[in-house]
Protein backbone atom coordinates (compact mmCIF):
# COMPACT_ATOMS: atom_id res chain seq x y z
CA UNK A 1 0.00 0.00 0.00
CA UNK A 2 2.91 2.33 -0.82
CA UNK A 3 2.16 6.09 -1.00
CA UNK A 4 -1.43 5.64 0.23
CA UNK A 5 -0.77 8.39 2.79
CA UNK A 6 1.26 11.35 1.47
CA UNK A 7 4.27 12.20 3.62
CA UNK A 8 4.02 15.18 5.97
CA UNK A 9 4.96 18.41 4.16
CA UNK A 10 5.19 16.52 0.85
CA UNK A 11 4.03 18.67 -2.06
CA UNK A 12 1.74 17.43 -4.80
CA UNK A 13 4.55 17.68 -7.35
CA UNK A 14 6.89 15.66 -5.09
CA UNK A 15 4.27 12.96 -4.67
CA UNK A 16 3.56 12.71 -8.40
CA UNK A 17 7.27 12.46 -9.18
CA UNK A 18 7.41 9.19 -7.21
CA UNK A 19 4.51 7.34 -8.84
CA UNK A 20 4.03 5.70 -12.22
CA UNK A 21 0.77 4.22 -13.45
CA UNK A 22 -2.92 4.81 -12.81
CA UNK A 23 -4.02 6.24 -9.48
CA UNK A 24 -7.07 7.58 -7.70
CA UNK A 25 -6.38 10.57 -5.48
CA UNK A 26 -9.20 11.00 -3.00
CA UNK A 27 -9.89 14.28 -1.20
CA UNK A 28 -7.74 16.72 -3.16
CA UNK A 29 -8.39 20.43 -3.58
CA UNK A 30 -9.01 22.26 -6.85
CA UNK A 31 -9.46 26.04 -6.71
CA UNK A 32 -10.50 25.80 -3.07
CA UNK A 33 -13.05 23.01 -3.58
CA UNK A 34 -12.59 19.43 -2.36
CA UNK A 35 -12.99 16.59 -4.84
CA UNK A 36 -11.27 13.40 -6.05
CA UNK A 37 -9.35 12.78 -9.26
CA UNK A 38 -8.11 9.97 -11.48
CA UNK A 39 -4.49 10.38 -12.60
CA UNK A 40 -2.49 8.50 -15.22
CA UNK A 41 1.29 8.99 -15.00
CA UNK A 42 2.97 7.02 -17.84
CA UNK A 43 6.73 6.55 -18.00
CA UNK A 44 7.14 8.34 -21.34
CA UNK A 45 3.93 10.09 -22.38
CA UNK A 46 2.44 13.20 -20.81
CA UNK A 47 0.35 12.58 -17.66
CA UNK A 48 -3.43 13.09 -17.74
CA UNK A 49 -6.07 13.67 -15.10
CA UNK A 50 -9.83 13.96 -14.62
CA UNK A 51 -11.98 14.86 -11.64
CA UNK A 52 -15.04 12.95 -10.49
CA UNK A 53 -17.47 15.62 -11.69
CA UNK A 54 -16.12 15.80 -15.26
CA UNK A 55 -15.75 12.95 -17.77
CA UNK A 56 -13.08 14.76 -19.80
CA UNK A 57 -9.38 14.21 -19.14
CA UNK A 58 -6.58 16.73 -19.59
CA UNK A 59 -2.82 16.73 -19.90
CA UNK A 60 -0.83 18.44 -17.16
CA UNK A 61 2.75 19.09 -16.08
CA UNK A 62 4.08 17.04 -13.16
CA UNK A 63 5.80 20.11 -11.79
CA UNK A 64 2.61 22.17 -11.70
CA UNK A 65 -0.41 19.89 -11.19
CA UNK A 66 -3.89 21.47 -11.33
CA UNK A 67 -4.90 19.92 -8.01
CA UNK A 68 -3.44 20.02 -4.51
CA UNK A 69 -3.13 17.22 -1.96
CA UNK A 70 -4.45 17.86 1.56
CA UNK A 71 -4.01 16.16 4.96
CA UNK A 72 -7.11 14.11 4.08
CA UNK A 73 -5.77 12.90 0.71
CA UNK A 74 -5.50 9.17 0.03
CA UNK A 75 -3.44 7.96 -2.93
CA UNK A 76 -4.66 4.62 -4.27
CA UNK A 77 -3.18 2.80 -7.23
CA UNK A 78 -5.61 0.73 -9.25
CA UNK A 79 -4.00 -2.33 -7.68
CA UNK A 80 -4.55 -0.88 -4.19
CA UNK A 81 -8.25 -0.50 -4.97
CA UNK A 82 -8.47 -4.04 -6.36
CA UNK A 83 -6.70 -5.48 -3.32
CA UNK A 84 -8.84 -3.60 -0.81
CA UNK A 85 -12.07 -4.53 -2.62
CA UNK A 86 -11.01 -8.18 -2.90
CA UNK A 87 -10.47 -8.38 0.86
CA UNK A 88 -12.95 -6.00 2.51
CA UNK A 89 -16.70 -5.77 1.97
CA UNK A 90 -16.87 -2.06 2.69
CA UNK A 91 -14.62 -1.28 -0.30
CA UNK A 92 -16.38 -3.78 -2.56
CA UNK A 93 -19.54 -1.74 -2.00
CA UNK A 94 -17.92 1.13 -3.91
CA UNK A 95 -17.17 -1.01 -6.98
CA UNK A 96 -19.52 -1.33 -9.95
CA UNK A 97 -20.76 -4.87 -10.75
CA UNK A 98 -19.12 -4.78 -14.21
CA UNK A 99 -15.71 -4.67 -12.50
CA UNK A 100 -16.29 -7.91 -10.58
CA UNK A 101 -15.60 -11.13 -12.50
CA UNK A 102 -17.23 -14.55 -12.12
CA UNK A 103 -14.81 -15.48 -9.33
CA UNK A 104 -15.80 -12.26 -7.53
CA UNK A 105 -12.39 -10.66 -8.08
CA UNK A 106 -12.24 -6.92 -8.75
CA UNK A 107 -10.43 -5.12 -11.55
CA UNK A 108 -11.21 -1.41 -11.88
CA UNK A 109 -8.80 -1.27 -14.81
CA UNK A 110 -11.75 -2.37 -16.91
CA UNK A 111 -13.36 1.04 -16.35
CA UNK A 112 -12.67 3.65 -19.03
CA UNK A 113 -11.11 6.64 -17.34
CA UNK A 114 -13.13 9.23 -19.25
CA UNK A 115 -16.63 7.85 -18.74
CA UNK A 116 -19.31 8.43 -16.12
CA UNK A 117 -18.68 5.10 -14.33
CA UNK A 118 -15.20 6.21 -13.23
CA UNK A 119 -16.71 9.36 -11.77
CA UNK A 120 -19.21 7.26 -9.83
CA UNK A 121 -16.45 5.02 -8.41
CA UNK A 122 -14.37 8.07 -7.45
CA UNK A 123 -17.32 9.49 -5.55
CA UNK A 124 -18.11 6.22 -3.80
CA UNK A 125 -14.50 5.64 -2.77
CA UNK A 126 -14.25 9.22 -1.55
CA UNK A 127 -17.20 8.46 0.73
CA UNK A 128 -15.28 5.40 1.99
CA UNK A 129 -12.20 7.42 2.97
CA UNK A 130 -12.64 6.84 6.71
CA UNK A 131 -13.20 3.13 6.07
CA UNK A 132 -9.95 2.96 4.10
CA UNK A 133 -8.12 4.65 6.96
CA UNK A 134 -9.69 2.22 9.42
CA UNK A 135 -8.54 -0.73 7.29
CA UNK A 136 -4.98 0.59 7.18
CA UNK A 137 -5.06 1.11 10.95
CA UNK A 138 -6.34 -2.44 11.50
CA UNK A 139 -3.58 -3.90 9.32
CA UNK A 140 -0.96 -1.93 11.27
CA UNK A 141 -2.34 -2.76 14.73
CA UNK A 142 -1.08 -5.85 16.53
CA UNK A 143 -3.36 -8.88 16.66
CA UNK A 144 -1.04 -10.89 18.89
CA UNK A 145 -3.99 -11.68 21.12
CA UNK A 146 -3.91 -13.76 24.33
CA UNK A 147 -5.93 -16.47 22.57
CA UNK A 148 -3.42 -16.59 19.70
CA UNK A 149 -0.59 -17.05 22.22
CA UNK A 150 -2.43 -19.85 24.03
CA UNK A 151 -3.24 -21.59 20.75
CA UNK A 152 0.46 -21.51 19.81
CA UNK A 153 1.50 -23.13 23.09
CA UNK A 154 -0.74 -26.19 22.82
CA UNK A 155 2.22 -28.57 22.59
CA UNK A 156 2.24 -28.34 26.41
CA UNK A 157 -0.67 -30.35 27.86
CA UNK A 158 -2.86 -28.48 30.32
CA UNK A 159 -5.90 -29.86 32.14
CA UNK A 160 -9.19 -27.99 31.79
CA UNK A 161 -10.63 -29.25 35.07
CA UNK A 162 -9.54 -29.48 38.68
CA UNK A 163 -11.95 -31.98 40.10
CA UNK A 164 -15.45 -30.59 39.56
CA UNK A 165 -14.18 -27.04 39.10
CA UNK A 166 -12.39 -25.30 36.26
CA UNK A 167 -8.62 -25.36 36.41
CA UNK A 168 -6.63 -22.13 36.54
CA UNK A 169 -5.63 -22.82 32.94
CA UNK A 170 -9.28 -23.11 31.86
CA UNK A 171 -10.13 -19.79 33.49
CA UNK A 172 -7.12 -18.25 31.75
CA UNK A 173 -8.49 -19.53 28.44
CA UNK A 174 -11.93 -18.03 29.07
CA UNK A 175 -10.45 -14.66 30.01
CA UNK A 176 -8.28 -14.81 26.90
CA UNK A 177 -11.32 -15.58 24.76
CA UNK A 178 -13.17 -12.52 26.04
CA UNK A 179 -10.28 -10.08 25.59
CA UNK A 180 -9.29 -11.52 22.21
CA UNK A 181 -12.86 -11.39 20.90
CA UNK A 182 -12.94 -7.66 21.55
CA UNK A 183 -9.78 -7.16 19.46
CA UNK A 184 -10.97 -9.34 16.58
CA UNK A 185 -14.40 -7.74 16.74
CA UNK A 186 -12.87 -4.39 15.79
CA UNK A 187 -11.42 -5.71 12.54
CA UNK A 188 -13.11 -4.64 9.29
CA UNK A 189 -15.46 -7.17 7.73
CA UNK A 190 -13.44 -9.49 5.52
CA UNK A 191 -14.43 -11.22 2.29
CA UNK A 192 -14.02 -14.94 1.69
CA UNK A 193 -12.49 -17.77 3.69
CA UNK A 194 -9.96 -19.10 1.20
CA UNK A 195 -12.36 -21.86 0.13
CA UNK A 196 -13.20 -20.56 -3.35
CA UNK A 197 -11.25 -23.20 -5.30
CA UNK A 198 -13.88 -25.87 -6.07
CA UNK A 199 -11.34 -28.37 -7.38
CA UNK A 200 -9.06 -28.54 -4.36
CA UNK A 201 -8.42 -31.84 -2.58
CA UNK A 202 -10.92 -33.95 -4.49
CA UNK A 203 -8.81 -37.14 -4.44
CA UNK A 204 -9.01 -39.57 -1.55
CA UNK A 205 -6.05 -38.79 0.77
CA UNK A 206 -4.11 -41.15 3.01
CA UNK A 207 -4.17 -39.06 6.19
CA UNK A 208 -6.99 -39.94 8.55
CA UNK A 209 -8.34 -36.42 8.90
CA UNK A 210 -8.23 -36.11 5.12
CA UNK A 211 -10.17 -39.36 4.76
CA UNK A 212 -12.86 -38.02 7.08
CA UNK A 213 -13.10 -34.81 5.09
CA UNK A 214 -13.18 -36.72 1.79
CA UNK A 215 -15.93 -39.01 3.07
CA UNK A 216 -17.97 -36.00 4.17
CA UNK A 217 -17.55 -34.31 0.80
CA UNK A 218 -19.02 -37.37 -0.88
CA UNK A 219 -21.77 -37.75 1.74
CA UNK A 220 -22.64 -34.24 2.95
CA UNK A 221 -26.05 -35.01 4.46
CA UNK A 222 -25.57 -36.10 8.07
CA UNK A 223 -22.40 -38.08 7.24
CA UNK A 224 -21.81 -39.20 10.85
CA UNK A 225 -25.45 -40.27 11.37
CA UNK A 226 -25.69 -38.03 14.44
CA UNK A 227 -28.80 -36.88 16.21
CA UNK A 228 -29.47 -34.04 15.67
CA UNK A 229 -28.26 -34.34 12.05
CA UNK A 230 -25.04 -32.49 11.29
CA UNK A 231 -24.43 -31.72 7.59
CA UNK A 232 -21.09 -31.07 5.92
CA UNK A 233 -20.59 -27.66 4.28
CA UNK A 234 -16.90 -26.84 3.75
CA UNK A 235 -13.42 -27.43 5.13
CA UNK A 236 -10.42 -25.31 6.13
CA UNK A 237 -12.32 -22.10 6.76
CA UNK A 238 -9.73 -19.33 7.21
CA UNK A 239 -11.26 -16.58 9.40
CA UNK A 240 -8.32 -14.15 8.92
CA UNK A 241 -7.77 -14.88 5.25
CA UNK A 242 -6.39 -11.87 3.35
CA UNK A 243 -4.55 -11.86 0.04
CA UNK A 244 -2.92 -9.60 -2.54
CA UNK A 245 0.21 -8.98 -0.47
CA UNK A 246 -1.66 -7.83 2.65
CA UNK A 247 -0.42 -9.08 6.02
CA UNK A 248 -1.51 -8.84 9.63
CA UNK A 249 0.73 -7.32 12.28
CA UNK A 250 1.36 -10.53 14.19
CA UNK A 251 4.29 -12.65 15.35
CA UNK A 252 3.05 -15.49 13.13
CA UNK A 253 0.92 -15.71 10.01
CA UNK A 254 -2.73 -16.13 11.06
CA UNK A 255 -3.89 -15.70 7.44
CA UNK A 256 -3.57 -19.47 6.96
CA UNK A 257 -5.03 -20.59 10.31
CA UNK A 258 -8.14 -22.59 9.49
CA UNK A 259 -11.12 -24.18 11.19
CA UNK A 260 -11.06 -27.84 10.15
CA UNK A 261 -14.70 -28.09 9.08
CA UNK A 262 -17.77 -25.96 8.70
CA UNK A 263 -20.88 -28.01 9.38
CA UNK A 264 -24.55 -27.06 9.49
CA UNK A 265 -27.25 -27.83 12.04
CA UNK A 266 -30.56 -26.84 10.46
CA UNK A 267 -28.79 -23.93 8.77
CA UNK A 268 -26.95 -22.78 11.89
CA UNK A 269 -23.17 -22.68 11.32
CA UNK A 270 -21.16 -25.25 13.28
CA UNK A 271 -17.45 -24.45 13.65
CA UNK A 272 -15.72 -27.80 13.98
CA UNK A 273 -12.27 -29.02 14.97
CA UNK A 274 -11.19 -32.59 14.22
CA UNK A 275 -8.81 -34.82 16.19
CA UNK A 276 -8.13 -38.23 14.70
CA UNK A 277 -6.14 -41.10 16.25
CA UNK A 278 -2.48 -40.13 16.55
CA UNK A 279 -3.30 -36.45 17.03
CA UNK A 280 -3.60 -34.51 20.29
CA UNK A 281 -6.52 -35.09 22.66
CA UNK A 282 -9.95 -33.44 22.75
CA UNK A 283 -8.95 -30.68 25.19
CA UNK A 284 -6.43 -29.33 22.66
CA UNK A 285 -9.20 -29.24 20.04
CA UNK A 286 -11.44 -27.34 22.47
CA UNK A 287 -8.77 -24.67 23.03
CA UNK A 288 -8.03 -24.43 19.31
CA UNK A 289 -11.73 -24.07 18.68
CA UNK A 290 -11.99 -21.22 21.19
CA UNK A 291 -9.19 -19.41 19.34
CA UNK A 292 -11.23 -19.54 16.12
CA UNK A 293 -14.41 -18.81 18.07
CA UNK A 294 -12.86 -15.60 19.40
CA UNK A 295 -12.22 -14.47 15.81
CA UNK A 296 -15.63 -15.46 14.44
CA UNK A 297 -17.82 -14.19 17.29
CA UNK A 298 -20.18 -11.28 16.86
CA UNK A 299 -22.68 -9.86 14.41
CA UNK A 300 -20.17 -8.85 11.73
CA UNK A 301 -18.90 -12.41 11.46
CA UNK A 302 -22.43 -13.79 11.33
CA UNK A 303 -23.14 -11.44 8.44
CA UNK A 304 -19.98 -12.62 6.72
CA UNK A 305 -20.85 -16.31 7.13
CA UNK A 306 -24.36 -15.83 5.78
CA UNK A 307 -23.10 -13.80 2.83
CA UNK A 308 -20.21 -16.10 1.92
CA UNK A 309 -21.66 -19.55 2.59
CA UNK A 310 -24.92 -20.41 0.89
CA UNK A 311 -27.60 -21.65 3.26
CA UNK A 312 -25.99 -20.34 6.47
CA UNK A 313 -28.20 -18.45 8.91
CA UNK A 314 -26.88 -15.14 10.26
CA UNK A 315 -27.55 -16.30 13.81
CA UNK A 316 -25.42 -17.63 16.65
CA UNK A 317 -23.32 -20.63 15.54
CA UNK A 318 -22.51 -23.84 17.36
CA UNK A 319 -19.05 -25.11 18.33
CA UNK A 320 -18.09 -28.73 17.77
CA UNK A 321 -15.24 -31.19 18.22
CA UNK A 322 -15.09 -34.45 16.29
CA UNK A 323 -12.64 -36.91 17.84
CA UNK A 324 -11.79 -40.42 16.70
CA UNK A 325 -12.12 -43.09 19.36
CA UNK A 326 -8.78 -44.46 20.50
CA UNK A 327 -7.32 -46.63 23.21
CA UNK A 328 -4.53 -44.21 24.16
CA UNK A 329 -3.91 -43.84 27.87
CA UNK A 330 -5.55 -40.70 29.13
CA UNK A 331 -7.87 -40.19 26.15
CA UNK A 332 -11.02 -41.13 28.08
CA UNK A 333 -10.16 -38.94 31.07
CA UNK A 334 -9.34 -35.98 28.83
CA UNK A 335 -12.63 -36.45 26.97
CA UNK A 336 -14.57 -36.38 30.25
CA UNK A 337 -12.75 -33.24 31.38
CA UNK A 338 -13.46 -31.54 28.06
CA UNK A 339 -17.16 -32.33 28.35
CA UNK A 340 -17.19 -31.05 31.94
CA UNK A 341 -15.47 -27.85 30.84
CA UNK A 342 -18.12 -27.17 28.19
CA UNK A 343 -20.90 -27.89 30.69
CA UNK A 344 -19.47 -25.67 33.40
CA UNK A 345 -21.47 -22.57 34.28
CA UNK A 346 -18.51 -20.20 33.83
CA UNK A 347 -17.89 -21.54 30.32
CA UNK A 348 -21.50 -20.95 29.33
CA UNK A 349 -21.39 -17.44 30.77
CA UNK A 350 -18.25 -16.59 28.77
CA UNK A 351 -19.31 -18.14 25.47
CA UNK A 352 -23.11 -18.14 25.52
CA UNK A 353 -23.41 -14.53 24.35
CA UNK A 354 -21.82 -15.53 21.04
CA UNK A 355 -22.56 -19.25 20.56
CA UNK A 356 -25.65 -21.39 20.94
CA UNK A 357 -23.76 -24.28 22.48
CA UNK A 358 -21.12 -26.92 21.85
CA UNK A 359 -20.90 -30.58 20.98
CA UNK A 360 -18.32 -33.35 21.07
CA UNK A 361 -18.80 -36.36 18.81
CA UNK A 362 -16.60 -39.42 19.24
CA UNK A 363 -16.41 -41.36 15.97
CA UNK A 364 -14.97 -44.51 14.48
CA UNK A 365 -14.10 -45.56 10.96
CA UNK A 366 -15.92 -48.47 9.37
CA UNK A 367 -14.82 -50.34 6.27
CA UNK A 368 -16.75 -52.59 3.91
CA UNK A 369 -14.99 -54.87 1.42
CA UNK A 370 -18.36 -55.61 -0.15
CA UNK A 371 -18.90 -51.98 -1.12
CA UNK A 372 -18.90 -51.55 -4.89
CA UNK A 373 -18.55 -47.79 -4.71
CA UNK A 374 -15.28 -45.87 -4.96
CA UNK A 375 -15.43 -45.24 -1.20
CA UNK A 376 -15.40 -48.42 0.85
CA UNK A 377 -15.24 -46.73 4.23
CA UNK A 378 -17.43 -44.51 6.38
CA UNK A 379 -17.37 -42.74 9.73
CA UNK A 380 -20.02 -42.94 12.42
CA UNK A 381 -20.52 -41.57 15.92
CA UNK A 382 -20.03 -44.39 18.40
CA UNK A 383 -22.68 -45.47 20.88
CA UNK A 384 -22.86 -42.96 23.75
CA UNK A 385 -20.39 -40.80 21.82
CA UNK A 386 -22.60 -37.75 21.31
CA UNK A 387 -22.27 -35.00 23.90
CA UNK A 388 -24.23 -31.77 23.35
CA UNK A 389 -24.27 -28.70 25.61
CA UNK A 390 -26.86 -25.97 24.98
CA UNK A 391 -25.81 -22.63 26.48
CA UNK A 392 -29.23 -21.08 25.82
CA UNK A 393 -30.79 -23.00 28.71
Amino acid sequence: MKHIFPQERETTAELLSQIVGRFLLLNVKIEGEHTSVCVNVPKKRAPRWRKKENNNSFEFQLGSPPFEITPATLVLSYQNVNTLANNFYVILEAILPKDVNKRKNVSIGNLPRDQNEMGLVLGKLENKSEDIRAICKALASSIDTPMYSIRNSLHHYESLMNGADLSDYARKVLVAFSSSQQIYGELPLLRGYGTDNPGRCRDCPNRRDGRLRFYMQQNPCNPLATCPPLDYVAYEIKPLNISGGLNWNCCGDPRTDSVDLLMSLDGYPVLTEVKMAGDTFVSAAVVQLLYYASIMAGSKQLERLAREIKGMKSEKPWLCVIAEQRGDAGFGEDLCQSISFLRHKETGEALGSFYRGAAIFVIEERTSSACAEAINFSFRAIKNGEHIVDWRT
